[in-house]
């Protein structure tokens, strides 16, 4: 994994506990430190000053300072419900997300590291999350599961709300990002799709589906999910 910034590398061997921590200098990557910790989720944050990952014994997580003479452990601790974590997400203010093997998902303020606090709690995801990735305006965040599904939400660093859920037919949705208003996936046979995701299209889009369902219907349909108006 590489930070943000590019002048932090953090990776995981084969058969080894944790991850090495590089830093990139002017003679090129120098070995820094090391990082105890589980691997299968690791993020740094936007400058690459603090980093996230899960704890080595894995029913938590760890936040610590990334320095040039290695990481220094700022705190361990759980998930609410003892939720055992599995993806790692930084928002460009310094927002936390981190997703759980039960889909639930938890944004965590960490203006103050060693007292991380959480935010907000999000469960409309029900499957083992594994990438989670905030666009460049913090605005909206992107989750990907062991299943393949996608979900999108707004409003991710105040009042997330969920916009979008795909579920492909055939294959599966390796990972997603957002760049320049396209929605581009990563998807398991090897390819690449892109949508435009700004209003302009989603509203010619939805212009051309008909008439969207009500909540009633909604309710008929897939009862016990809550209501989601995708073009609203």
């Amino acid at each position: 994994m590489l930070s943000p910034d590019g002048r932090h590398l953090a990776v995981g061997h084969r058969g080894q506990a944790g991850y090495v921590l590089y830093e990139r200098r002017d003679s090129g990557w120098e070995l820094t430190g090391g990082l105890r910790a589980r691997q299968g989720g690791i993020a740094f944050n936007a400058d690459g000053t603090l980093v996230a990952a899960p704890s080595a014994t894995g029913t938590g997580y760890v936040v610590a300072a990334v320095t040039g003479s290695g990481p220094e452990l700022l705190v361990e601790t759980e998930l609410p419900g003892r939720v055992v974590p599995s993806a790692f997400g930084f928002s460009p203010s310094g927002l936390l997300a981190v997703g759980g093997l039960n889909g639930e998902m938890s944004i965590i303020d960490l203006s103050t590291p060693a007292a991380p606090r959480v935010m907000t709690r999000i469960s409309e995801a029900h499957e083992p999350l594994e990438r989670l990735r905030f666009s460049l305006d913090g605005n909206r965040l992107l989750a990907t599961g062991a299943a393949g599904d996608l979900w999108v939400w707004n409003h991710a660093e105040k009042d997330p709300v969920l916009d979008l859920h795909i579920e492909h037919p055939s294959v599966s949705i390796a990972g997603a990002d957002l760049s320049d208003d396209q929605l581009l996936l990563a998807l398991s046979d090897n390819t690449v799709v892109a949508w435009p995701s700004n209003a302009t299209a989603a509203a010619d889009l939805c212009s051309r589906l008909g008439d969207p369902l009500t909540s009633q219907e909604w309710a008929r349909l897939v009862p016990g999910v809550p209501f989601m108006n995708g073009c609203s």
